[in-house]
């Protein structure tokens, strides 16, 4: 919940830190990353070292993926600048900004006394909420619905939405699907069917919390002739509340496939989720409560079998060499289970999800974003427990590590 700080030095560490960057921005982790220029001043540059790093518009080489980057030009400037680049960093969807400063302005004595800002009169913005007509209709939709399904991907931002998602679920008997962008929903709740995609085949309505990526859930690909079959019913209501398309950028394509839904709503969800759980218990009734509670073993049912199929499979080739994944991830969780854990690093193929016992957002920071990400990832999660006495535990494919 609060930002990284992360300096990079001058304009060859922008260089080398821009795919770093690049992933804090796809990622929405909000880092306050600060630079250095050479002077701008020509009269006071040294030969040649002082050139090389100079650039006309340093922040251009990364303004595409951050949220917002600035060079105060005088010390008194720099307040604002930097109160400004926090409250953007840390204002939904978050992400990353890029401070750069001269190297003159940060050698040459003060002159001047420089005015402070206070910080308490610029925090973020307060969290936003849905408006009433728009709950009273993603709360009816809810409520009609005889098939529906939850799709959760960025909610483990915070504890308190993934509280609110559970809550909600629970009261409507919802099957929720973790899209594993963050640890929204915990594994051993009878309504977790993350893995068991046949759930959205004859699902009514789909309701989706902070989904990015609605295309990569409901679809099938086929990776030769990247045919993707819709794995949804044609006639299937689908709620999208996200951030979806707030602070959107043209140039990197990070926004992914449009998809056409029947409610677009953008609120925090931990205040939207719980406008919605209040607008639908005033509209439940006696008449609900039976398929309610129908529909409530029907997925627990599923979710049992799920489990249990996973620790069965898990011995499948258990004393094979390479070992295999599912066998990793047992003997880890078998040394770990009893401690205050967080996992960082590989996630197994999905193993760690379906063998370990998730219940807490902090537990799982998300699935690493690609090559160059895991270790990376790894470190700055263990420095933010640092102190904690949170046991970090990284499982770090060794390709990545040489290549980082």
């Amino acid at each position: 919940g609060k930002p990284m700080a992360a300096i990079v030095h001058n304009l060859v560490g922008l260089l080398h830190s821009t795919m770093g960057v690049y992933y804090a921005y796809v990622d929405e982790a909000p880092v306050i990353v600060l630079g250095a220029t050479g002077p701008m001043d020509t009269s006071r540059r040294r030969p040649f070292i002082d050139w090389i790093h100079t650039a006309q518009d340093q922040g251009d080489v990364v303004r595409e993926f951050t949220k917002w980057d600035d060079q105060p030009h005088t010390v008194a400037s720099v307040p604002e600048s930097f109160a400004r680049a926090y409250r953007v960093a840390t204002t939904p969807p978050y992400g990353p900004v890029y401070l750069v400063f001269d190297s003159n302005l940060q050698e040459d004595p003060l002159l001047v006394e420089v005015p402070m800002l206070d910080p308490k009169r610029l925090v973020a913005p307060d969290p936003s909420a849905l408006s009433a007509n728009t709950v009273e209709k993603i709360a009816d939709m809810l409520v009609a619905a005889k098939r529906p399904v939850a799709l959760a991907d960025m909610v483990g931002q915070s504890q308190a939405a993934v509280d609110k998602l559970v809550e909600l679920a629970e009261l409507l008997a919802i099957p929720v699907v973790d899209g594993g962008r963050r640890m929204n929903f915990p594994n051993t709740n009878r309504l977790d069917v993350t893995d068991y995609r046949d759930v959205f085949k004859d699902a009514d309505l789909l309701f989706g919390v902070e989904v990015r990526d609605f295309e990569r859930a409901l679809t099938t690909l086929n990776r030769t002739t990247r045919e993707r079959t819709p794995i949804i019913p044609d006639d299937c209501k689908i709620i999208d509340l996200s951030y979806r398309d707030v602070a959107i950028k043209a140039w990197a394509q990070t926004f992914l496939k449009i998809y056409e839904v029947d409610v677009f709503a953008t609120a925090d969800p931990t205040i939207a989720l719980g406008q919605l759980i209040d607008a639908v218990k005033a509209k439940l009734g006696s008449s609900h409560a039976g398929p309610i509670k129908e529909r409530a073993e029907k997925i627990g049912v599923i979710h049992d079998n799920l489990r249990a199929g996973w620790a069965e499979r898990a011995k499948d080739g258990w004393d094979s060499k390479p070992m295999t994944l599912p066998r990793l991830s047992s003997e880890v969780w078998d040394k770990i289970k009893d401690e205050d854990w967080v996992m960082t690093g590989a996630v197994l193929d999905g193993w760690n999800r379906r063998l370990w016992d998730f219940d807490k957002t902090e537990q799982f920071p998300g699935a690493p974003l690609g090559t160059g990400t895991q270790v990376g990832i790894s470190l700055g999660v263990a420095l933010a427990h640092k102190g904690s006495g949170k046991l970090v535990v990284s499982i770090q494919p060794d390709g990545d590590l040489m290549f980082d």
